[in-house]
């Protein structure tokens, strides 16, 4: 008796954790490219989003964002640093309780051009990304 108490104590506890996993995973995964994206570690991102998709520094410190459509857009440095969810124009909505049971969370980052009080003119470049099992991918790049 006192066995089968262990074992599904155990099974339990097991599924609980992988449950939680699940849900909360792919919410950790956005705040890590958040983050990166947000210091500028564009070597270490990059690792991150999946092909043909790209976010990558390029030689004179902008970033160079490639969609899974294979649209390409080329941010200079003064546009830099990303924010998260900052003046995006799109609304990606709530996560629905089929995003949750796919792995699935979305997410915007945007080049708003701040300096340290004032924006800069021009219209922000927003990126919507995503998170679906592990994998990153950039869904699209709005201007």
């Amino acid at each position: 008796m006192l066995k089968n108490l262990v074992r599904v104590t155990i099974l339990v506890v097991i599924t609980a954790a992988a449950a939680t996993s699940w849900v909360e995973g792919p919410s950790r995964a956005a705040e890590q490219v958040v983050r990166l994206a947000s210091e500028g570690q564009f070597e270490e991102l990059s690792e991150l989003i999946v092909a043909p998709c790209a976010l990558e520094a390029t030689e004179d410190g902008g970033v160079r964002v490639v969609d899974a459509e294979g649209t390409e857009a080329r941010i200079p440095a003064g546009r830099l640093p990303f924010r998260a969810g900052a003046h995006t124009p799109v609304e990606r909505g709530t996560r629905t309780f089929r995003d949750v049971i796919e792995g699935r969370y979305r997410f915007t980052i945007a080049a708003v051009g701040f300096g340290k009080d004032e924006p800069r003119e021009g219209q922000p470049v927003t990126v919507l990304l995503s998170v679906e099992r592990g994998d990153v991918t950039v869904d699209q790049i709005v201007h």
